[in-house]
């Protein structure tokens, strides 16, 4: 490509002469430099049907870059598909070793029967609390309003006047059975009599 261009060079310098001497009149020298002329004209013709000839092979060359380009890019995908298939063997077999491992424990269903059987009796359990827990809380309130109503007037000194009334119920039965004594007494004097 550099000769090419130093040849088109060495043309330009040549009509650039050619040029000169035309408008100088010397013939001898004319006819010279116009065989120069024609050698360097068939020389130039030349250089463009190598370069002509040579395109076809830079445009295979630039081809062949390409296609190296997307042959690496297809290796390394590869590459990268290899390291994956690697790494899913590598987990298959972990997967199967700890199925083996899990195989190998003793009472496994039971034991994800005995955690079925715990976890539905933790949730009867947590259940019961809150119905005792809302029971237990109604009583509080029936408590705390009882409180409040020993503290009215209707209930105020309710001691007192139960002491009253018990006195009065335990003397009024007692003179019940005193009034039954006399007249059981009174019976059965009239009935010897």
């Amino acid at each position: 490509m550099n000769q090419f261009q130093s040849d088109v060079k060495y043309l330009r310098d040549l009509t650039a002469q050619i040029d000169d001497y035309s408008g100088s009149g010397k013939s001898a020298e004319s006819s010279r430099i116009e065989s120069k002329v024609s050698k360097v004209l068939a020389q130039v013709e030349e250089k463009k049907s190598e370069l002509d000839s040579l395109k076809p092979k830079l445009a295979q060359v630039r081809n062949a870059v390409n296609d190296q380009e997307r042959y690496k890019k297809l290796l390394n995908e590869n590459i990268d598909i290899l390291g994956a298939c690697k790494r899913i063997d590598e987990l298959k077999k972990e997967i199967s070793r700890l199925e083996e491992d899990l195989s190998k424990v003793e009472g496994r269903e039971t034991a994800y029967a005995k955690h079925a059987d715990a976890k539905h009796r933790k949730e009867k359990a947590m259940a019961d609390q809150a119905r005792i827990e809302g029971r237990w809380g109604g009583i509080v309130e029936h408590i705390r309003s009882l409180k409040r109503k020993l503290l009215s007037d209707e209930y105020r000194d309710v001691d007192e006047k139960c002491r009253v009334a018990t006195i009065k119920h335990d003397t009024t039965k007692i003179a019940g059975e005193d009034l039954k004594k006399y007249y059981n007494a009174l019976d059965k004097v009239s009935c010897r009599l």
